[in-house]
């Protein structure tokens, strides 16, 4: 078993290792530090007021052949009016 000092030796040497390691490749430095920062600035941006708000919305059919009435829409696109009168197709 090592003694505490030992232990804390080999740690600094690994740590600073890969340190040295992490330094001499860019890519790893965007993805260690860099991406994570961006992506957390990004959801604090956007939770913020916890309600994320002003958005870009896009409606996909996939296929469904459905119609979505202008109300339903506006219920998506503008919350606070709750009138729906969705239409089934027959």
């Amino acid at each position: 078993m090592r003694s505490p000092i030992a232990w804390l030796n080999a740690v600094t040497r690994t740590t600073f290792r890969e340190i040295k390691c992490l330094v001499k490749n860019p890519g790893e430095v965007l993805v260690t530090f860099v991406f994570p920062l961006v992506w957390m600035l990004v959801v604090w941006g956007l939770l913020g007021k916890g309600v994320i708000e002003q958005v870009p919305v896009a409606m996909v059919d996939n296929g469904q052949h459905k119609r979505i009435t202008p109300s339903c829409l506006g219920i998506i696109l503008y919350p606070r009016h709750q009138t729906c009168s969705h239409q089934h197709p027959s």
